[in-house]
């Protein structure tokens, strides 16, 4: 069943974007023709805009806070470690080419503590060798990048984790798989720390934020839950808005909007 989903149009041919329930998870799909790369321009576009921009500022934002223990070069290198797992938006160009699934999936290969924290790794020795960075920036390298396999975890779609170990998912189904909340605090702040009109006061101000929206979804998450379990669900996903909650069911996902009006 699709639970949320849109179409991207192309003289070539209409792609689909969907959110559909899975037995333990909500998946992500992607469906697409077997086409030229050039007819893809449109889709590879709208999924440029809707991680690179919303998702991509927030892990930038953590990253940088991370970064506030150590001096204003490892903020540099906790917030480029916290955005490097993104860069399987730009590997989805040659996996829609040749077809390769770990490819084409945003949340992919790259999202796992093993990868980022080689990701990190390969960035922070890069500096080093350009003397950008010292070897000492290499921890909050790597506490940016599982920041990022942090926060990709508590949303829902899930991340294989543990790959190449296990492909298994895991999500804590807390955010929206992009929350727009998220999103229009993290987009204007990191807009605002770009032209320096904003410091660590302002990273700090998005954190306690972060934390106290995380705390509101996580009551509205039990209170779903006490519904959920009166049809005989044991899990809720969630959606754009915190108070309102798919309940899965014989009948399919159940839309529950908190105040419920039943």
């Amino acid at each position: 069943m699709q639970v949320f989903g849109y179409r991207v149009r192309s003289p070539a041919a209409t792609y689909s974007i969907a959110v559909q329930k899975a037995p333990d998870r909500l998946l992500i799909e992607l469906e697409l023709p077997q086409l030229p790369i050039a007819a893809h321009h449109n889709l590879i576009l709208h999924w440029v805009l809707l991680v690179g921009l919303l998702d991509f500022f927030t892990h930038l934002l953590v990253g940088r806070l991370i970064g506030l223990l150590g001096d204003e070069r490892s903020q540099t290198a906790a917030a480029l470690a916290a955005a490097l797992p993104d860069l399987d938006v730009i590997l989805m160009l040659a996996g829609l080419y040749v077809r390769l699934p770990p490819l084409a999936t945003h949340r992919g290969l790259t999202h796992s503590v093993f990868t980022s924290t080689l990701l990190a790794a390969a960035a922070t020795l890069a500096g080093v060798l350009t003397g950008y960075f010292k070897p000492a920036h290499l921890p909050y390298a790597v506490a940016g990048a599982l920041s990022h396999i942090t926060l990709d975890y508590l949303t829902t779609g899930g991340i294989p984790v543990f790959y190449p170990l296990s492909a298994r998912r895991y999500a804590a189904d807390l955010f929206y798989y992009i929350d727009p909340l998220v999103a229009v605090a993290s987009f204007p702040l990191s807009l605002a720390l770009a032209m320096r009109v904003a410091g660590k006061r302002a990273i700090l101000a998005f954190s306690l934020y972060l934390l106290a929206y995380g705390a509101a979804r996580l009551a509205f998450k039990l209170i779903a839950l006490r519904a959920a379990a009166s049809l005989a669900a044991s899990r809720v996903y969630p959606t754009p808005l915190p108070n309102r909650w798919l309940i899965p069911s014989d009948k399919g996902l159940v839309a529950y909007t908190i105040p419920s009006r039943g």
